[in-house]
């Protein structure tokens, strides 16, 4: 299970290619249940490519749960808070909730790469949120 998405099928051998490709989003709520459970991504295939995420919710897993065997996964500038990494083969960072609140965290030194804080996102009270996402604000209840 994963907080913004289940399953990411295979995508094309060229990682730049968005076939298979989850980026600028974020995940707040948590994810029970049994099994390798991701704050983005439950389960990962072949040339999947992770960027520009951010998991503060609880979890077993940071930013993706399981990935197939031998999977080729690309990532960069992934965080979370919560949970434990993905394991050796996704170089998700692990931050606390006191660097969540900062934009240069989510960016290079030179701050050329990483988190769009000038289009995309921008800072709210405890992490980054997207600037204009109207689903941003859903929540589930039972």
């Amino acid at each position: 299970m994963g907080g913004i998405l289940g399953f990411q099928e295979e995508g094309c051998s060229d990682w730049t290619d968005e076939d298979s490709w989850v980026h600028d989003c974020y995940n707040t709520g948590s994810i029970t249940g049994s099994g390798d459970r991701g704050g983005i991504v439950g389960y990962v295939d072949h040339y999947s490519y992770v960027q520009k995420c951010f998991n503060s919710g609880e979890t077993n897993k940071g930013i993706c749960g399981t990935r197939k065997s031998s999977a080729i996964i690309y990532d960069d500038y992934t965080f979370y808070t919560k949970g434990s990494d993905s394991g050796d083969w996704l170089g998700d960072k692990k931050i606390s909730d006191e660097d969540a609140k900062k934009e240069g965290t989510f960016q290079n030194e030179e701050q050329t790469e990483g988190f769009d804080f000038n289009g995309i996102w921008k800072m709210g009270s405890n992490h980054p949120i997207l600037r204009d996402c109207p689903f941003q604000d859903i929540s589930f209840s039972k």
